[in-house]
């Protein structure tokens, strides 16, 4: 690697590069370091030493989002149109849940205005769907909204296990509300 490079994606769509990076989460148990990448739509997931949890390489072994690591860029920062419940529209936050049997990381698809759940409990294969969705009605509807159910372009997440709420930051809502993953319900709200 070379601290006085910068280009995007390292010159190319691969499983090193990144194109505006954002949100990381550490999966201590499981050895694993989640990495936002929001301008190729994705989520990048590498392996950690199971002594140390340091990196093992500077390549991802998993992507989110997309079918491989060579898929991505999408007219430099473009929405898609297909909705699917394993693609992104500029992800920008992560937050991992690993208190209970299940481990759940949640990812912010900002311009879906949704939140999506990936159960990460064992095996990641590539462009895995999500298993829930938190802002939506369904995993491939992105219909933006102000109300007790809907988001609109939410980006930063936080895990509070010992209160088991996911706080989500509802960007253009102004707000920031509290998802209880039991009740599939926003509980708190902050802002407004």
């Amino acid at each position: 690697p070379s601290f006085l490079q910068n280009r995007i994606n390292s010159g190319q769509v691969n499983n090193y590069g990144f194109s505006n990076p954002g949100s990381i989460v550490i999966d201590e148990a499981g050895h694993r370091m989640f990495v936002v990448d929001s301008n190729n739509h994705r989520v990048l997931v590498f392996n950690l030493d199971p002594n140390s949890n340091n990196l093992l390489d500077l390549n991802a072994d998993f992507v989110l989002g997309q079918a491989n690591f060579n898929s991505g860029l999408r007219n430099g920062h473009g929405a898609f149109n297909n909705i699917t419940a394993g693609r992104f529209s500029s992800p920008s936050g992560v937050a991992f849940n690993g208190s209970g049997a299940q481990k759940i990381l949640y990812v912010s698809d900002q311009n879906n205005s949704r939140v999506l759940a990936f159960d990460v409990t064992g095996n990641i294969e590539n462009g895995e769907p999500a298993v829930e969705v938190i802002g939506q009605i369904n995993l491939t509807s992105n219909a933006a909204g102000t109300s007790q159910s809907k988001l609109r372009e939410p980006r930063g997440l936080a895990y509070d296990a010992d209160r088991n709420i996911l706080f989500i930051a509802d960007a253009n809502n102004h707000r920031v509300v509290g998802f209880n993953p039991d009740t599939k319900a926003f509980e708190y709200l902050l802002g407004q």
